[in-house]
This record gives structure tokens, sequence and C-alpha cells, in this order.
């Protein structure tokens, strides 16, 4: 298959990559730029653990001046990817919840904490961590470290690909991702996109796509990149018992 990978650099280049291995032809069409905010003071008095939300949360720490007192508080991170993140990054004791923000709450409340929690994020961050968690008793607080910017317009390639139907899937990592790709797609590619079949690693990622028509919406079983792989390998296997043979 020919698929349009709509994640930000460098993790774009990552499941590029992957897709390679599994025999596919990838296409990057990061609908995201992250930028760093280095110089956002960080409050760290009282705090007694971390949490991420993402792998750019853990790079923005890593490159903030305040990275070596950062990485000797207890991490907690979403998921198996954010967590890998953190420990190649250095952050001395990493804990990793299910792959969402409630399970990362969860893992939270488990543990026993009781806070300041310290959510290092992006501007816009999905889900409602620290709601979550005061919900629970437990105090948050939280730095913006990073911020992504939507960019203008798809790549020429990936829009000539949609326009002439030669893209055989799209992936999305984010509901904002999504929500970009919508917003950038012009006439001709739209046209085309809205029965390209659309992998997502959630519901949440889901919901933009299917609010704008999108007709081949499908949903990994769980919400990590191994789980996506399989979506990949499932929509290949049904796309090619459907294609005719001479």
């Amino acid at each position: 298959m020919r698929i349009l990978v709509t994640r930000p650099s460098p993790d774009g280049e990552r499941t590029a990559e992957a897709l390679t291995a599994m025999g596919h032809e990838a296409l990057l069409a990061p609908m995201l730029e992250i930028r760093f905010e280095t110089d956002v003071l960080i409050d760290l008095t009282g705090a007694t653990a971390l949490a991420f939300t993402s792998r750019n949360g853990v790079r923005a720490a890593h490159a903030h001046a305040a990275f070596d007192a950062l990485s000797k508080l207890k991490t907690y991170c979403v998921g198996e990817a954010t967590a890998e993140e953190a420990k190649a990054s250095g952050f001395q004791s990493v804990v990793c919840a299910d792959g969402d923000v409630a399970a990362l709450a969860r893992s939270i409340v488990a543990a026993g904490e009781t806070g300041p929690i310290l959510h290092l994020r992006g501007r816009h961050a999905a889900g409602d961590l620290s709601g979550d968690l005061e919900r629970e008793g437990i105090e948050s607080c939280a730095a913006i470290l990073y911020r992504s910017e939507p960019v203008p317009a798809l790549p020429r390639i990936a829009e000539t690909g949609l326009s002439t139907g030669q893209i055989d899937a799209i992936l999305f990592y984010s509901p904002r991702t999504a929500k970009t790709f919508v917003n950038i797609l012009k006439d001709d590619a739209l046209i085309s996109a809205r029965t390209t079949p659309c992998l997502c690693l959630s519901d949440t990622i889901a919901k933009p796509l299917r609010a704008a028509g999108f007709e081949r919406v499908k949903v990994s079983v769980t919400p990590d990149a191994a789980s996506l792989m399989a979506l990949v390998a499932d929509e290949s296997a049904s796309q090619q018992r459907h294609t005719p043979t001479t």
C-alpha cells in the first residue's frame, strides 16, 4: 500500500521506517510543526513527580535547562512509546501507563501519589490530566514546554496522490493532526480523501474525520503503535482480497 503519514517529525520518520519494513510505501505529510519553549520557567517547588502525555513533552524537557533536576523525579508516562523516550532521555524512574490520559491518571492514583504532580506538556494537550487528578484529591500543575503549529498546506506529492486516488490509506496519531488535515484539504483532494481508509489511534482522533464526511474511518483496538500497525496489516490484507485478478 501507499500510505500517507500525517505525524510530525521525528515520529513520522519512525513510522515511515516501520511501514517500509512491512513492505509499504510511506509518504510523509506532517500536519504539525513542533517548536520547543526553551525559555519557560519551570517551578519545581514541592513537586513529587512528573507526568508526560507525549514524547514531545519528554523531548522538550530533555532540551530544557532544568533537565538535571527534572530527571531525578519519578516520571509517569502515558504509554510505552513515551516511557521509552523518557528512559532513553535519562529520566531515572519511569512508570508506564496503558496508553491514554485516563490510564495515566489511574496509574498515578494507584501509586498513592498526593502531589503536586508536574505535567510537562504542549500548548494543546489531549485529555484533562489535571482535572482527572484533582477529582481524586491529587494536586497538579502544568508547564507548557512546546507548541505544535498547523502547517498551511499539504506537500505537493501528497495532494497529488490524494487527488488522483493513488493513496491507499492515511495514518492519524492525534486529534489535531486529523483536524488540520481536514482544514487544509483542497476540493479535488478532499473528494478523493473522503473514500480513502483513515486509520486512527483512537476514537477521539477519528471524530473530526467522521464529522467531515470521511467514509472509511477505522480505529485501532488499543491506542498504541503496535495496534495501529496491526490495523494497517488488516487493511492491506482487505485491499488485496478486493483487488481484481487478471
